[in-house]
């Protein structure tokens, strides 16, 4: 009888209260970074959409005696601006860096038309070519992302 009574506490501590140690030590924090994560993710994006509203217009600011960034895309039609940012990464006495990442789509070959166009006037960073597979349309889409660079004297 003493038998039959530690095997039921063994079955007991084997499907309950493993479990909920195991859900407290590990799986616990996990969940609790992960939803910490999202919250973080879902602010990020306000603040990011709120500062692009707030400088909807400066899209058209003249970054330097080369022109303006956006009006060397424009010439092909083609070519779909998704994302454009311009932030100063760096200030150090009267100098500032500006960072320009730019990301476009379309057609390959178009992509590179541009790109080149673009690398006639400014220097390109970096560049990264990737592919999105959309699955209601079942079509893909292919996305250049455009990191360009240039120190200005501040004023």
């Amino acid at each position: 009888m003493i038998k039959r009574h530690i095997n039921i506490i063994k079955l007991i501590g084997y499907f309950i209260i493993i479990p909920i140690i195991i859900w407290n030590l590990t799986i616990g924090k996990s969940f609790d970074l992960w939803s910490e994560c999202e919250n973080n993710k879902d602010k990020l994006f306000k603040l990011q959409c709120d500062r692009e509203n707030k400088d909807k217009d400066n899209n058209r600011i003249e970054l330097s005696d080369k022109g303006y960034l956006l009006d060397s895309i424009s010439i092909n039609k083609n070519i779909k601006v998704i994302k454009y940012g311009r932030f100063i990464t760096a200030s150090i006495n009267d100098y500032s860096l500006i960072t320009n990442v730019l990301v476009v789509s379309g057609d390959y070959f178009k992509l590179l038309k541009t790109i080149y166009q673009l690398e006639k006037t400014w220097t390109i960073n970096s560049l990264t070519f990737q592919t999105e597979m959309n699955y209601k349309t079942k079509q893909t889409s292919l996305y250049s992302t455009i990191i360009t660079q240039e120190i200005l004297k501040i004023n």
